[in-house]
């Protein structure tokens, strides 16, 4: 049977993060326009995944997967809600200041 890592959901966003965030500099440096939601959603996804890679919280036993993802936030200590917060908070942040730094427009 196929063993879950507690460190899936973390790389599984970090991937999502920088395929979205990836996808936007393609598009911004060969084609001149970019996806303002997608460049934004791509880095605060990205830092949650760091977040969760960091402080994982408990494995899922074997064949939970699903009821694992339902009960992650229920199941976690205090801390690491705080700091999964807190690192969705700072890709929030980073990716206001790519807007602001490289004079982005956020709403079409």
């Amino acid at each position: 049977m196929f063993k879950t890592s507690k460190y899936a959901l973390g790389i599984g966003l970090l991937i999502t993060g920088i395929v979205l965030a990836g996808m936007n500099y393609f598009f911004i440096v060969y084609e001149n326009f970019y996806f303002p939601k997608f460049l934004l959603t791509g880095i605060v996804v990205a830092f949650m995944g760091l977040g969760f890679i960091v402080f994982p919280g408990r494995a899922p036993q074997g064949g939970e997967a699903g009821q694992y993802l339902k009960n992650i936030w229920k199941e976690s200590s205090g801390f690491q809600k705080f700091m999964w917060i807190l690192f969705t908070l700072a890709g929030a942040a980073v990716g206001i200041w790519v807007f602001v730094y490289f004079d982005l427009n956020i709403i079409d």
